[in-house]
């Protein structure tokens, strides 16, 4: 499906960020493997399973500074020959408190890493993308199908959570800046999308006391935690020829919690 293109997935260190990656390169693209700490276990994950390791490369980066993220999306060029079309962004922090407690950094860094750097990102490959249209130096397959982007954001982003002001606000942002940034980006062929996870079994939710995992359990209509892998087929089909027709729009992948 994605043969000759090129995606970056960022927080593709573990969680949802490695089962897009998967997903992605069992479709033929040449994944970005973006994130703060090493992706080369996510790397060998997927090549323990038969798929070429030339079909991904590993970046280290912080994609909350500006001219980070331009070099990155440069480098990434320079290393496949292909320019990004599709940016999957993943990466996600919290920093849970009592709103009348959480510290400033605190709010500022979920903030940075959760909303900024998926704009940063989303600027940085558009503006390659246009560039390159105007020049006429995409590939064939790029030209026909444009650009995708796919933030993840979350259920809490509709919602709200206690104890997740700094986190909830970024993702409620995110579905705000996919809307906006879809009317932006249409006219030049770059379709953007926004899917809200509900809790799934990522290292994340792991780390929430099990006595809310089961009372959370108990409030999905489904009756149990979703996997990665979900929200990655969410991703395959807002990148492929299936959601040709799809912008800015808001995918609820959660068991039907919050319906």
């Amino acid at each position: 499906m994605f043969a000759g293109r090129t995606a970056l997935v960022t927080g593709s260190a573990g969680g949802i960020g490695r089962a897009v990656v998967e997903i992605l390169v069992k479709n033929g693209a040449h994944v970005a493997c973006v994130d703060l700490t090493s992706s080369a276990a996510t790397i060998k994950s997927i090549t323990d399973n038969g798929i070429s390791s030339s079909l991904m490369t590993e970046y280290q980066v912080d994609i909350t500074s500006k001219s980070s993220v331009t070099d990155l999306v440069s480098q990434i060029k320079t290393d496949t020959g292909t320019s990004t079309s599709l940016l999957i962004n993943c990466a996600g922090i919290t920093r849970d408190g009592w709103l009348w407690k959480m510290d400033e950094t605190d709010y500022d860094a979920v903030l940075n890493t959760n909303l900024k750097a998926p704009f940063l990102l989303t600027q940085a490959v558009a503006k390659q993308f246009i560039s390159e249209k105007k020049l006429g130096q995409q590939s064939s397959q790029q030209s026909s199908t444009g650009g995708s982007i796919v933030n993840i954001s979350s259920i809490i982003g509709k919602v709200g959570n206690l104890g997740q002001t700094n986190y909830a606000a970024a993702k409620a942002g995110m579905i705000g800046m996919t809307k906006a940034s879809a009317k932006d980006l249409a006219i030049h062929g770059i379709r953007v999308n926004t899917i809200l996870p509900g809790f799934i079994q990522t290292p994340m939710a792991q780390a929430v006391p099990e006595k809310i995992l089961e009372k959370t359990r108990q409030q999905i209509p489904m009756g149990f935690l979703g996997d990665p892998e979900d929200i990655a087929e969410g991703v395959l089909y807002l990148c492929g020829r299936s959601g040709k027709y799809v912008t800015g729009s808001v995918l609820e992948i959660t068991g039907g919690l919050y319906m």
